[in-house]
């Protein structure tokens, strides 16, 4: 699952159609934590996400945000920077 990710850790504010607030991000962590079956879920890095995710496995991978990429935010060399991408997942 790639829910919107948290306005808090991302660069460009306006990026989906349907956005998510902070009390729609604890209400998605509490309804995945009760869940039966596996889950993988995509974000960045947010305390919240890790405190409600807590027992979750993590996996970082290195990603280039699609949305990141104005000139303002690119590197000295023009490239997009690698942000880390979180995968929790409940299972091992």
């Amino acid at each position: 699952m790639i829910p919107p990710y948290l306005s808090t850790v991302r660069v460009s504010q306006q990026v989906y159609k349907h956005e998510m607030d902070l009390e729609d991000h604890r209400n998605l962590l509490r309804a995945l934590c009760e869940l039966r079956g596996k889950v993988i879920l995509s974000s960045y890095y947010d305390d919240s996400y890790a405190e409600s995710l807590n027992g979750w496995r993590k996996q970082v991978i290195l990603s280039k945000a699609r949305s990141n990429t104005s000139a303002t935010t690119r590197g000295k060399n023009g490239t997009v920077p690698d942000r880390e991408e979180i995968l929790w997942m409940n299972w091992e």
